[in-house]
């Protein structure tokens, strides 16, 4: 053999899943935060939230494609005209790719780095907690920052759950699955 690994068959299916939202969330990143918008990256958020399942609920209460939490989905709606378009409803493909893409541009534009890697940061673990990280390591480094993360640990029936390593590895994944939507 060459060392190439085939896609497992669930990761196939994803794939397929996700690809009838592409046309949808190139609209919206385009629209919302400009022609030069990484769309692929979106595509490789909604795969790593919900595995593009738009009906998704996780353990924690988030809704939908972009496992949008309850809270900050009824504040998204109040705060975005964009999304009065569409009835409220996060389980609704378009108003949550929308609210999704809203949500990353707020995110990007309020923390202190610049870049995505720390808006899917903020996006998954909140701005205040990424921007306290950044004061305290004085720097935009990203190794520097991840040093300074300072989040609860959970004790759960199969073991820990550690915020700083879920956030942490959070754009990683999404930039991993990313790089089959950029093509």
């Amino acid at each position: 053999m060459l060392g190439l690994s085939l896609p497992s068959h669930s990761d196939c299916s994803v794939v397929s899943r996700c690809k009838k939202y592409m046309p949808t969330v190139i609209r919206e990143a385009r629209y919302h935060i400009g022609m030069s918008a990484p769309a692929h990256y979106f595509m490789g958020q909604i795969e790593q939230e919900s595995r593009c399942d738009e009906g998704a609920t996780a353990f924690d209460g988030g809704m939908g494609l972009g496992q949008i939490m309850p809270e900050t989905a009824k504040e998204l709606h109040q705060r975005y005209p964009e999304l009065k378009e569409y009835t409220y409803n996060p389980y609704d493909a378009k108003w949550n790719i929308r609210a999704m893409i809203l949500y990353d541009r707020a995110c990007y534009r309020a923390v202190d780095c610049e870049g995505w890697y720390f808006a899917f940061r903020a996006y998954n673990g909140g701005v205040g907690n990424i921007n306290r990280e950044i004061a305290r390591a004085g720097s935009c480094e990203i190794e520097r920052v991840e040093s300074q993360c300072k989040r609860k640990v959970l004790r759960l029936k199969n073991g820990l759950l550690d915020f700083c390593k879920v956030n942490i590895e959070y754009p990683y994944k999404i930039l991993k699955k990313a790089e089959k939507w950029a093509r």
